[in-house]
């Protein structure tokens, strides 16, 4: 058997599943569910997969079909245009609603004109990713000795600070929150919003699940956040740990601004019919983070907490129905 598979099993938790179940019965459904739904490993532990009944394991989008509908949906060759920070922004800079400077084409004089603006920045270096190649710039003493540095470390872009809205503020206190929205334009050339959750910072401001962060689902029409804050580990917290302010419930600002946004953003690239969008809400209003059009992740959104919620407020079966179509 696969050697990663024992590797899993050896974890925490399925060592306490094993007092119940016994490793051999794991093993047998991870492999089992590995060739019948295309789940890998970690993604078999991640949404409790072993917990699962058939209905529900028919419904999960696993990485492998994720795949085969980028492969399908999206000309590669526009990937680029999206997927690669300086083309997002240059193509995207009606709806990105922040100010952004490319240093490779700057002058010392445009990069003074920004730094007046904007007394602190995002530096990044474009080609990175993985949170790698970003620091934040909080004050500047030496405009001469700063622009030198940046260049001299190959940062070639450099964005505005987003102020995130303070309503989000109280439930994501540490960084900003991401907002990720998936779109899908059909087979009409009709954008839809399939499935929308936010991010929301805990004690560390690098906003993402894997750091500490937690998830909840948003109603796509209304901007509500439907379930509770999970964790990666699958706790649930209907008020936010540190700020003590409801998560369920809330209603988030701006959100029919950000709809209409996004569904004209979809129709940008035709070809690229697939895509989930990080955003936010700054006091300015909605904001365009990325797009994510050749990976757009999707099992933080299915976890075991959402279990059901997700199927309410989300459209993946519209992706998978025109897919079958046109594979079939």
């Amino acid at each position: 058997m696969h050697r990663y598979v024992f590797e899993e099993l050896n974890k925490e938790k399925w060592i306490n599943r094993s007092k119940v179940t016994g490793y051999p019965k794991v093993a047998k459904d991870l492999a089992i569910s590995m060739k019948k739904y295309g789940i890998h490993p970690d993604e078999y532990l991640l949404l409790n997969f072993y917990d699962l009944d058939n209905q529900r394991r028919e419904r999960i989008i696993s990485r492998k079909e994720r795949d085969a509908f980028v492969k399908v949906f999206n000309k590669n060759e526009e990937l680029p245009q999206l997927e690669e920070k300086i083309n997002f922004l240059t193509n995207f800079k009606d709806y990105v609603n922040r100010e952004f400077l490319l240093l490779k084409d700057a002058s010392y004089e445009d990069y003074l004109s920004f730094l007046s603006r904007h007394p602190g920045y995002v530096a990044k270096q474009s080609d990175s990713g993985q949170g790698k190649g970003v620091e934040v710039v909080k004050e500047v003493k030496d405009p001469v000795q700063e622009f030198q540095r940046l260049k001299d470390k190959s940062y070639d872009l450099l964005e505005e600070v987003i102020d995130t809205h303070e309503e989000l503020r109280e439930i994501s206190p540490a960084g900003t929150p991401a907002i990720r929205i998936f779109t899908f334009v059909d087979k009409q050339s009709t954008p839809h919003i399939i499935f929308s959750a936010i991010n929301l910072s805990t004690d560390n401001p690098v906003v993402n699940f894997g750091s500490g962060a937690l998830k909840a689902l948003i109603d796509p029409d209304t901007g509500k956040i439907v379930t509770d804050g999970i964790s990666k580990s699958d706790q649930s917290f209907n008020a936010h740990p540190f700020t003590g302010h409801q998560i369920k419930g809330r209603q988030l600002p701006d959100w029919e601004k950000l709809r209409q946004s996004l569904l004209k953003a979809a129709m940008e690239f035709p070809e690229v019919r697939y895509i989930g969008w990080d955003c936010t809400i700054s006091i300015k209003g909605p904001v365009l983070i990325e797009a994510n059009a050749r990976r757009p992740g999707i099992n933080g959104q299915q976890l075991a907490g959402f279990k059901k919620v997700d199927e309410k407020y989300s459209n993946f079966e519209m992706v998978r129905e025109e897919y079958n179509e046109l594979t079939s």
